[in-house]
């Protein structure tokens, strides 16, 4: 979600889901933030807006299978 507070929100709900879910799960998707520096192609990165959604793949147990640079069209 594009506002931030949306954002937290689903990030909270995918911590709740993640507590009932038996087995291996995938979840693919962007999810409108950066979690590493690397990601970042202008402008700056700021760890205190990357902690919180990593913060979320740690207690979700989620990898980030990094980023694939190309041409925004």
């Amino acid at each position: 979600p594009l506002i931030l507070v949306a954002r937290f929100c689903f990030w909270k709900y995918l911590i709740c889901l993640v507590s009932h879910i038996q087995g291996a799960w995938l979840m693919l998707g962007d999810f409108n933030d950066i979690v590493l520096s690397i990601e970042v192609s202008r402008g700056y990165f700021y760890l205190s807006r990357a902690f919180p959604l990593s913060s979320v793949f740690v207690e979700c147990g989620m990898l980030d299978m990094g980023v694939i640079k190309g041409l925004f069209m």
